[in-house]
Parts: C-alpha cells; sequence; structure tokens
C-alpha cells in the first residue's frame, strides 16, 4: 500500500494512494472512504478520459478499499459528460482576456488608484510572466522572516 502526504485543513496527514492510468487517487474518511483524483485541479488535459475503464481499475484494486469515487470536470467546460450522478457547484470566476481589459473593466476604480499613489512614491508596479523564478523570489523573500502570524518560523 502506497501513501501520499496531503494537507488537510492546515494537517499534513498520510492517506491510502494508488496509480490508475497514470492519475495519483487518494482516499479519504474512515466510516465511508471517498476516493478521488489528487490534484484534479491542477491537471492538463481530460481528468476522467475512460471513465468505464478508470472506474473498473479502482475496483480492482481492493487495498484502497474505496466505497465511493468523487471527481469533477474542468471549469471551461460545465457540460455533463458523464451518465453518473452529479452536483452542481458554485464558482466564483471572471474571464480575463488581457491585462489591459482586467485592468481597466475588472479592477475597482479604488484599487486603481491605490497602485496610482503607491508608485507615486517609488513602488514599481508592472506586469510580469509568472514563472517558477518569480514563485522562488517571492518564497526567498518569506523566508527571510523569522516570525509568521506571532509565531517562530
Amino acid at each position: 500500500m502506497e501513501y501520499a502526504e496531503v494537507s488537510i485543513e492546515g494537517i499534513i496527514r498520510k492517506l491510502p494512494c494508488g496509480m490508475i492510468d497514470g492519475r495519483a487517487v487518494i482516499v479519504t474518511g474512515k466510516y465511508l472512504k471517498v476516493a478521488a483524483i489528487r490534484d484534479e485541479e491542477w491537471l492538463e488535459g481530460d481528468i476522467l478520459p475512460a471513465s468505464e475503464h478508470f472506474i473498473a481499475d479502482l475496483r480492482r484494486q481492493k487495498a484502497l478499499g474505496a466505497d465511493l469515487f468523487t471527481f469533477s470536470q474542468k471549469l471551461t467546460d460545465p457540460t455533463p459528460h458523464f451518465p453518473f450522478y452529479y452536483e452542481w457547484d458554485s464558482v466564483a470566476a471572471i474571464p480575463i482576456v488581457s491585462y489591459s481589459d482586467w485592468w481597466n473593466r475588472r479592477v475597482s476604480r479604488y484599487l486603481r488608484q491605490d497602485v496610482k499613489k503607491a508608485a507615486k512614491l517609488g513602488v514599481v508596479v508592472r506586469p510580469f510572466s509568472f514563472t517558477d523564478e518569480h514563485v522562488k523570489a517571492i518564497a526567498s523573500i518569506y523566508d527571510e522572516t523569522p516570525i509568521r502570524q506571532g509565531r517562530p518560523f
């Protein structure tokens, strides 16, 4: 039996995990064991390409002991594609076509005023590509702080 470390409400837990068709499936729950595709919101392409084959493989993995299997579809594809029971989820999302569209039409005027005020005080504001290098730079700045939320880090 393989295990995956997952953060649930800020607590790292080891959950039973199995690989099916290149997808990691984790199982949560004590009495009713619910299987779900790990990090499905971050996966590229179809989350569940061949549902019947996938579910048959999941049933064969007795070690997981799943009673229920849950999955979602991409936000950009709201039409149900599978003949299973489903429930709608409320999602707050806005389409972002371009930076200028977002800046001029989606952002409140108060935010634009605050950014302009900060620019007058010497803060440099400019759009940039979100890459791994930027994430590492931001993380290094946060890692310099010895205390976070009043506790030693």
